[in-house]
Formats: structure tokens, C-alpha cells, sequence
């Protein structure tokens, strides 16, 4: 009966102490809010939109209704990976707190606006500005192609 109660203890004692490392591991993997801001301010493309969103979302933070600035602001940021960590990030301080609680009334028309299968002009402009690459194809775009659509002849290039 002795070592039944033995082999049971140290059973238990390794579920327990797996169960702690897979706590403290999950626990880890969850990114400061003041890590993940610079990480995407130090992206080309994520650096801007966290622009757009500082300043596009402003009112949000002081009124109550989602602006549609602040909505494309959002989804543009949540359309790059180091700005979906700033959604999911743990925040250390009051103002951040505020900030995302506040945020919280532009959810539901970001998520719905991030589900459709086609997005207008206007938003894919700004999901494409949040990528360094695609904005810059989208410059070239604008500098040497834009002119076709008011009757003009394409630029060789």
C-alpha cells in the first residue's frame, strides 16, 4: 500500500508541476503592450498605421461613437501581425487600460468590416499602407498607371 501511495504521490506532484510550466509558459507568451507598440513602430508599414491610429482615433478616446477614421485606422492595424499584437497585448499601466476598453466600441464594425470578402477602395487603401511592400507598389502604381483612368496613355514603365 505504501509505494501504490508513493508512485500515486510523485504521479500527481509531476501533473502538478506540468501543469505550472504550462501556466507560466502561456502566462509568457503574452506580450507587454509597450513591447508590442514598438515593435510595430518600428515597422515600416505597422508604424504607419499606429499613426493613424493615434491620431484617427483620438475622439474615440474621449467620446463615445467609433469614427470611420478610427475604424479604417483599426483595421489597417489589425492587418498586421505586430498590430494584432497590440490587440492582445497585456497592459501595465492605466492608460492603456482606458484606451482599449474604450476602443472596445469600434469591435463589432472593425470585425465585420475584417470578415467581408470584398473591401472598399478606401479600407484596402489602408490595409495595403500598412505594408511596406504593397505600399510601395502602390506608389509606383499611382505615379506611372494612375493617369489611364483619366484618358491618358499607360508610361512605358
Amino acid at each position: 500500500m505504501s509505494r501504490w501511495f508513493d508512485q500515486s504521490t510523485i504521479l500527481l506532484m509531476g501533473m502538478m508541476l506540468f501543469s505550472i510550466l504550462i501556466w507560466n509558459t502561456a502566462k509568457s507568451s503574452i506580450m507587454r503592450c509597450e513591447e508590442a507598440k514598438l515593435k510595430c513602430a518600428y515597422r515600416t508599414g505597422c508604424g504607419t498605421a499606429l499613426q493613424h491610429y493615434l491620431t484617427g482615433c483620438a475622439p474615440v478616446l474621449q467620446g463615445n461613437d467609433c469614427s470611420e477614421t478610427c475604424q479604417h485606422a483599426l483595421i489597417a492595424l489589425t492587418s498586421t501581425d505586430e498590430g494584432k499584437e497590440l490587440m492582445t497585448c497585456e497592459c501595465e499601466d492605466e492608460l492603456c487600460l482606458q484606451s482599449k476598453q474604450r476602443v472596445e466600441i469600434c469591435r463589432s464594425s472593425v470585425t465585420m468590416a475584417m470578415n467581408r470578402t470584398r473591401v472598399s477602395c478606401r479600407i484596402a487603401t489602408w490595409i495595403c499602407n500598412a505594408d511596406a511592400l504593397c505600399q510601395t507598389a502602390l506608389a509606383y502604381y499611382n505615379k506611372y498607371c494612375k493617369s489611364m483612368f483619366q484618358g491618358h496613355k499607360c508610361t512605358r514603365r
